[in-house]
């Protein structure tokens, strides 16, 4: 469904028409309208790329929300064209920006800006990737809010996991440590360590101080004020000391003490509530059967978090793995093991410096994931959601009117015109340049 903040509003419901997908008819005359996410433009008369680019001067400065009352009730009619959450309908399984009135945005199914992001309720094992076009610093302020539906016919379970990725290098510490001090008349005359077999004092994963005395994790980055740890696991160490040739020996389990949750970033971290023990995000499951489910995910604005202008705590787009291209190229392997992916180094590593594999539920989400599961956990549908920033406003306009042809979400300019071009009503803006 594209999703565009001109003209006026087409609401579920509306009387005298009849909404279906991307299109609304009027039950008297049939015409059609072009519906379009909480705003429409009707297709007779003039071309629809014509009318949004007659309106974009207007358009830009009201949005769909001018003199349109606001509430606290986000269930209300004044919230725009949102179905009504909570209401299950039937006929599709659906994910869709939550409309609020302020940030224009686009939405449909990827590769194909003309059909909205939904499965239609009677097909079974589809898989359906979705995109969402939106201006970065709408999104940074704004951050983006889905509203989903699963009908009460398609599923038992349904599933939804957030975006995440790593902040930092992680990865499982040594298992074994040990060392080893010579002492001579109260003066240190030797020091030497094994780390997980290895002889020497600095490891591939970690490293003995003589001043702390104690072993480092590599993956501990908490030396950096504000960094956190992110060494995973446990070890025996071993402190052996050899006092004027008289030795002594403590071998004590101990912990590297890092926390995953404190090492990734994005949605699965801003905000979610599910974490296995050792800190990563898992799905939300729910069963759902001869019910459904329609309800709405808020992802955290970056503004709110942080606040150092960065966005990719929300937007999760990426360039795909292109053979004949090294734009958007992320096929590797592991340190040591050979398994081979094209996602991103920091949503899936493979393994860490000493080969250890990542579980699959250590590996990072790409996308927004909803998923239709039946009782056996199989996947009868699911919905991947990606989120693309867009630099210029005036790219993204062009993106909308060429329908999806034209536009360079990349481009670089005066980011902060959009200020100037569209002001936000009654919201300070951060001016990121």
């Amino acid at each position: 469904m594209v999703i565009l903040h001109f003209i006026a509003m087409v609401r579920p419901g509306e009387k005298g028409w009849t909404q279906k997908g991307r299109w609304a008819t009027d039950r008297e005359n049939g015409e059609r309208k072009f519906a379009i996410g909480v705003c429409e433009m009707r297709s007779s008369g003039m071309e629809i790329g014509k009318v949004i680019k007659l309106f974009i001067t207007v358009a830009v400065m009201t949005a769909c929300g001018a003199g349109k009352k606001t509430t606290g009730d986000d269930t209300a009619p004044s919230s725009g064209s949102n179905p009504l959450v909570g209401d299950v309908t039937a006929e599709a399984f659906y994910v869709r920006v939550y409309e609020n009135g302020k940030f224009p945005h686009f939405m449909s199914e990827l590769g194909d800006f003309s059909s909205a992001c939904e499965i239609s309720a009677a097909t079974k094992e589809s898989s359906l990737d979705c995109l969402v076009d939106i201006p970065e610093l709408d999104l940074y302020f704004g951050g983006i809010t889905f509203q989903y539906n699963f009908p009460a016919s398609m599923c038992a379970y349904s599933l939804i996991k957030p975006y995440w990725y790593y902040n930092f290098e992680t990865g499982t510490g040594p298992s074994t440590a040990s060392v080893t001090v010579t002492t001579v008349a109260g003066v240190v005359t030797g020091t030497a360590c094994v780390i997980d077999g290895v002889a020497g004092c600095t490891g591939l994963e970690a490293s003995y101080s003589s001043l702390t005395q104690s072993f480092r994790c590599q993956y501990d980055h908490s030396l950096n004020p504000g960094y956190p740890n992110c060494c995973l696991g446990n070890y025996q160490y071993t402190n052996t000391q050899i006092v004027d040739g008289v030795p002594s020996s403590t071998s004590t389990p101990s912990a590297w003490g890092g926390d995953a949750k404190t090492c990734i970033g994005g949605a699965g971290k801003s905000n979610w509530e599910h974490y296995t023990k050792d800190g990563y995000p898992v799905g939300r499951l729910e069963y759902i059967e001869g019910k459904g489910a329609n309800d709405k995910y808020e992802v955290t604005a970056p503004i709110k978090l942080a606040n150092d202008g960065l966005i990719v705590s929300v937007a999760n787009y990426y360039k795909p793995y292109d053979a004949a291209s090294t734009n958007g190229n992320h096929r590797h392997t592991g340190y040591v093991d050979a398994r081979s992916t094209d996602l991103p180094y920091m949503v899936d590593p493979v393994d860490d410096r000493s080969g250890s594999t990542l579980a699959k539920y250590q590996r990072g989400q790409p996308s927004y994931l909803f998923q239709c599961l039946d009782r056996n956990r199989e996947v009868i549908n699911q919905i991947q959601v990606y989120v693309r920033e867009w630099n210029t406003y005036e790219q993204c306009l062009l993106y909308g009117t060429s329908m999806g042809v034209s536009g360079d979400p990349d481009t670089t300019g005066d980011e902060g015109s959009i200020v100037t071009i569209r002001p936000a009503r009654g919201t300070v803006m951060i001016l990121l340049i």
